[in-house]
């Protein structure tokens, strides 16, 4: 991807975050119910690539929900295989055919294509954890959203915490999450929405 592209990107999916102070490589962790609520309305496939898994919280939620998952991650964090940038990634894992992920909000757009990118030729799921603000801005509508409307929006009925640098200290719940669906095997004239 070009470099003005990636400013692009960057500007139209950025936020301020809770302190002020954004984190240097955008590591925020969620909850612990992050998975269990999605699984609740909706069954996710039995082999993941969790491709941002930073310290492995959501693998080990999808681990716990009896999943395969297989974790990559770009900065070393002590989980997964370290050292993979996902948007260079050229195909999916053998035998796998949905990615899940909280991927970095500064790179949300880029995530979502290059997902949506490797599933399409194994008809997968892709689950994306992301702001409920993200449904908003006309340029990740045009970018995005025309060419490749979701099948399922989760949002959390309770705001969703999410945790900087992992510091569980502090209780951030103060931003609004969703789970953004795409879902190949399925045909639906517009997204479907299920609180969780």
């Amino acid at each position: 991807m070009s470099e003005s592209k990636r400013k692009y990107a960057h500007s139209i999916v950025g936020h301020s975050p809770i302190d002020g102070i954004r984190q240097n490589e955008d590591f925020y962790t969620t909850g612990d119910n992050a998975i269990s609520s999605l699984e609740d309305v909706y069954t996710l496939p039995q082999k993941i690539w969790e491709c941002a898994c930073g310290n492995g919280r959501l693998s080990e939620q999808l681990i716990e929900n009896g999943h395969q998952v297989y974790s990559t991650e770009l900065f070393k964090r002590g989980y997964g295989k370290q050292g993979v940038d996902f948007l260079k990634q050229k195909k999916m894992p053998k035998s796998i055919d949905c990615i899940v992920t909280n991927p970095p909000y500064s790179q949300a757009v880029e995530f979502c294509l290059h997902a949506l990118d490797l599933v399409s030729k194994k008809k997968g799921v892709v689950a994306m954890l992301l702001k409920l603000t993200f449904l908003e801005s006309q340029n990740r509508f045009n970018n995005l959203f025309a060419d490749k409307p979701m099948t399922y929006v989760f949002p959390f009925v309770s705001r969703l915490s999410c945790y900087k640098n992992d510091d569980r200290s502090k209780n951030n719940a103060l931003m609004p999450f969703a789970w953004f669906v795409w879902d190949n095997s399925v045909k639906n004239d517009a997204p479907e929405i299920y609180w969780i």
